[in-house]
């Protein structure tokens, strides 16, 4: 209950602990600093002036420094901060309760639970103390009573979180959840759910507390259903072309079960294997307080390519499925690509219904499968549940993205060591990398690379493919990418064939990209698996892009491959073909890597984040229907100056009007090198100007020439301004 009724209060913690609240003038630097989460710095520049101050302002400052102290977890300097803070006179309540309040959080992380419950009271009493911090002490003083198992005490101080006049409302759905989660904890499973359901009346409130509650209600309604032998249903993995893993989660004391495996044309000669009951262990959240159990059966000798029928028979219930075993080397095959399915309930089914009808072998799930992959119930309610009809006939094979965090993954998949894998089919190889988990970072990913290089260096397949949930390449070097600095030079040098992915939410098809005198790279982004999809920054390297709910069918023979994207009403979006006998196509699109990073970079200078502007300078006060000179100046870009002598004399940049452009811009070249540009355009007869800002805004066309090659055109939008002497 520790652990759970502490994850209940990330909000509050990330919240919470206030903004830094700056003295004008002598605190600015180091209040950027504490804003941009800089935790270190921002302590020294406190530091700095805080010999300076004394009162409110030094109350203040040793506020802001105790916070920093605790989000890097050294609690006893916290708590030191916020005695000091307590030792100064004549201070106004707030700076006393505001260090009451974070002195018992840190005696709290410390054990020291008597006296942080002390403590907390003490600020819950503190006269003139505001309602949140009131709020937030009644939290921390019940989480510290439950933990004590003084839990009478702790179901007092959540209730009264409720009764606080003027708190906000997360407060009293954080309070709900952990009384619902006590009841939980006394088997009270109706009147948890009763709490719960109290939430949705509750506004505002953070969706995450309303996916809390809606999780725990499903946990409560299985409970209440008592023993249920398939909590999961049955789902098959990790298939080789003799052996595969099925597996099924059950609540209650559930005996193993029995596996039936026939070959789906000819009911004979049956397998049968025993599954393996896996217990959840006490540590497992939220788990801790269930009875689930995981039934794994590895079915062996089984005859590659061959399509088998499954019966899971279990406490009397049986269930049935389908799959199909890898075939050999010669053999075509399909599967489906998703990605970032989440718990977008409404997109997913209809993804899935237009999916079943493609009869693919396996689906290829490039990660965030979940929403929030800590919660137990988001496995069950948000994917295996609505998943099922599908995953009945198919196998999964599933890639680890950021929103899967926590124990089910690596249990629900048998992942228990590390997140990557590798696995052959047909004519192909597939290897799925982990940009999130055990292997993202540090000895992990020295790990990772060593067992990518072995392993594609003994891989002899025709085609190979790479699945990973944060891309390598994307429209934007601001947004993540993974690996393109150490993972994507190895591909290159193994002349991997395609790279897909997700995480960011829309279909994505980029021009092949390659090392020089290899085969280049084709780099699918496909994250619209159901949720809201979005777009990023146009990119002249994109040859499709469209934000739409999509799932991919990929069909593979020994020399050729088609990719076929389709949206959620199985409408096609995108559609191309790749041959192992003649990839001249590829190498008449193809960008070499350091020149697609750098034409990427040059976009992100030019135009502004998200907006997609272009920002633009009057020569001239124009005026209506008349010539007028627009200026784009390298050295006055919004992240900064470009340095012209970094092009080369082939660097050419083409501007032109877009359609339905109010500005009339005929099409102009211009000379990077030139570091600025006079664009001759004609005002449109709507002009109107406030003070230096001019409109409308004139929609253009943007197309790079690099070293003799054109890229793709990117429209943008422009902010135009008066010059100086014109305002």
């Amino acid at each position: 209950m520790k652990q759970a009724t502490s994850a209940l209060a990330v909000w509050l913690i990330l919240a919470n602990a206030s903004q830094a609240t700056g003295i004008a003038g002598e605190t600015e630097t180091a209040d950027a600093l504490f804003a941009a989460g800089k935790w270190e710095q921002a302590r020294e520049a406190y530091e700095d002036v805080l010999p300076t101050l004394e009162g409110n302002d030094a109350a203040k400052v040793l506020r802001n420094i105790g916070y920093t102290w605790q989000r890097q977890d050294q609690h006893e300097n916290a708590v030191s901060c916020f005695r000091q803070v307590l030792e100064l006179d004549n201070i106004d309540p707030e700076h006393v309760s505001g260090a009451l309040l974070r002195l018992g959080y840190s005696l709290r992380l410390l054990g020291e639970g008597e006296q942080a419950i002390q403590t907390l009271e003490s600020a819950i009493d503190f006269e003139g103390a505001p309602v949140t911090h009131r709020a937030e002490a009644l939290l921390y003083a019940a989480w510290e009573h439950n933990t004590r198992g003084e839990v009478d005490a702790a179901l007092s101080k959540f209730e009264r979180v409720g009764e606080l006049e003027g708190v906000h409302a997360n407060y009293i759905a954080t309070a709900k959840l952990s009384i619902g989660r006590i009841h939980q904890d006394r088997k009270q499973y109706e009147q948890a759910v009763a709490v719960y359901r109290e939430i949705a009346d509750l506004n505002p409130v953070a969706a995450v507390n309303r996916s809390r509650a809606r999780v725990y209600i499903l946990e409560c309604e299985a409970l209440l259903a008592g023993d249920v032998p398939f909590h999961i249903k049955p789902y098959v993995t990790g298939v080789s072309a003799d052996s595969a893993l099925l597996l099924w989660v059950s609540q209650g004391e559930i005996p193993p079960g029995l596996v039936t495996v026939k070959p789906a044309a000819q009911q004979a000669d049956s397998t049968k294997t025993e599954s393996v009951a896996l217990e959840a262990t006490p540590e497992v959240f939220p788990l801790s307080d269930t009875i689930c159990h995981l039934h794994q059966a590895v079915l062996t000798g089984l005859a590659p390519g061959t399509s088998y029928t499954y019966e899971v028979d279990c406490e009397n219930q049986q269930l049935q499925g389908t799959f199909k075993t890898a075939p050999g080397a010669g053999e075509p095959f399909s599967f489906s690509l998703i990605g970032d399915t989440q718990s977008y309930h409404s997109g997913l089914q209809p993804l899935l219904d237009a999916m079943a009808a493609d009869k693919t072998d396996f689906v290829l799930h490039v990660g965030d499968i979940t929403d929030r992959g800590n919660l137990w119930g988001e496995w069950k309610g948000s994917f295996f549940d609505p998943g099922w009809g599908y995953l009945q006939d198919r196998v999964l094979w599933p890639v680890y993205g950021n929103h899967d965090g926590g124990p089910y993954f690596p249990a629900l998949f048998d992942l228990r060591d590390h997140y990557w894998y590798s696995f052959d089919w047909g004519d192909a190889h597939f290897v799925i990398l982990d940009s999130y988990g055990a292997g993202s970072g540090g000895r992990g990913r020295e790990q990772q690379l060593a067992w990518l290089a072995e392993d594609l260096a003994n891989n002899d397949k025709p085609w190979t493919f790479i699945a990973l949930h944060v891309p390598m390449m994307a429209t934007r070097k601001s947004l993540k990418w993974f690996g393109d600095e150490d993972f994507l030079p190895l591909l290159e040098q193994h002349e991997v064939d395609i790279v897909f992915s997700g995480h960011h939410p829309h279909y994505r098809r980029y021009r092949p990209v390659g090392a020089p005198g290899k085969k280049p790279i084709l780099h699918i982004t496909s994250g619209g698996g159901g949720g809201p999809v979005g777009g990023s920054m146009p990119s002249p390297l994109l040859t499709e892009g469209i934000d739409v709910n999509h799932y991919c069918r990929i069909d593979v023979d020994q020399s050729r491959l088609t990719l076929t994207a389709r949206s959620i009403n199985g409408a096609e979006i995108d559609r191309f073909e790749l041959s192992q006998e003649d990839s001249g196509h590829l190498a008449q699109e193809a960008v070499l890597t350091d020149e697609a990073k750098a034409v990427i970079s040059l976009y992100e200078e030019l135009l502004t984040d998200r907006t997609f502007e272009l920002r633009l300078t009057c020569a001239s006060r124009p005026e209506p229907e008349k010539p007028v000179e627009l200026i784009l100046d390298l050295s006055r870009l919004p992240r900064g100056p470009l340095d012209p002598q970094d092009f080369t004399a082939d660097d050419i940049l083409l501007i032109e009007s877009s359609e339905e452009s109010p500005w009339l811009i005929a099409p102009q070249s211009f000379h990077l090198r030139s570091g600025t540009f006079r664009i001759k355009a004609t005002a449109p007869e709507s002009l109107s100007i406030s003070n230096d800002s001019v409109t409308p805004v004139a929609k253009v066309r943007l197309r790079l020439k690099k070293g003799g090659r054109k890229f793709e055109p990117v429209d943008a939008i422009t902010r135009l301004r008066l010059s100086e002497s014109d305002e």
